[in-house]
């Protein structure tokens, strides 16, 4: 089945591979001059409010579980369960590759979700607190996870527990060579959504497009002249259409 996407108004959106996507990212950052921080805090807003969506609206006594990579995706998870622990929810935080020597980017966003009261945990601690989990947010995209049981045995009871799961862009590390063994419940594409969105369609929820300040001159490129897609809101609803 060959889908397509449009908002609620009925605007046609393109969507790239996942390749062209991480180009468009190097060229905000070199010739528009974001800064993954810029980019990150923007888009852990908007995920904040899909997140609180999946707990009633509330995050007050929610407890939230983020998975991550020191990749963009793993730092909007990071700020996003900040800015949920301060409005009232638990949060905890799995890092998906541990080994690793981690970038100044997400080192500062841990550091500052830790003085906010967010927990550091393994994937076996994970599993062994998963009953306490409302819901899980999924940031790999983009980033390396280790072969590690834990972490597959973690994906394993996301799905049979059903927790609602709540992916940035894209449910697994890298869209092209893996299929996502995540179902999610939501997915929150930044600016732009992947083509494999639609290849794995199945894996990907409700479908959010968020302001991530792409400028009009890149978007025109892309086929949108002359709408602006965030007017009324910075986070916006996403319809699969068939092709007819």
């Amino acid at each position: 089945m060959s889908l397509y996407f449009t908002t609620e108004s009925g605007i046609t959106i393109p969507t790239i591979d996942s390749s062209s996507y991480h180009e468009l990212l190097t060229r905000m950052v070199k010739e528009y001059e974001f800064s993954s921080t810029h980019l990150s805090e923007a888009t852990s807003l908007s995920m904040a409010m899909v997140v609180r969506y999946s707990l009633g609206y509330d995050a007050n006594k929610g407890s939230v579980i983020s998975i991550i990579s020191d990749s963009l995706t793993g730092y909007v998870a990071t700020a996003t369960l900040r800015h949920l622990v301060n409005g009232g929810a638990k949060g905890k935080l799995v890092l998906a590759d541990s080994n690793k020597k981690l970038s100044p980017e997400l080192s500062k966003e841990i550091t500052l979700a830790q003085n906010t009261g967010v927990q550091i945990i393994t994937p076996k601690e994970a599993i062994s607190q998963i009953s306490e989990f409302h819901c899980a947010m999924i940031g790999i995209f983009g980033g390396e996870c280790l072969a590690n049981p834990y972490f597959d045995n973690l994906v394993e009871e996301f799905n049979d527990k059903t927790i609602p799961v709540h992916s940035i862009v894209f449910p697994t590390e890298d869209a092209i060579a893996n299929q996502p063994k995540i179902y999610s419940a939501s997915t929150l594409s930044l600016g732009i959504p992947l083509s494999e969105t639609i290849k794995y369609y199945d894996f990907i929820g409700r479908h959010y497009l968020c302001d991530i300040s792409i400028p009009q001159t890149i978007y025109q490129e892309l086929g949108l002249k002359n709408c602006s897609l965030f007017s009324e809101q910075p986070v916006i609803k996403l319809l699969p259409q068939k092709m007819k």
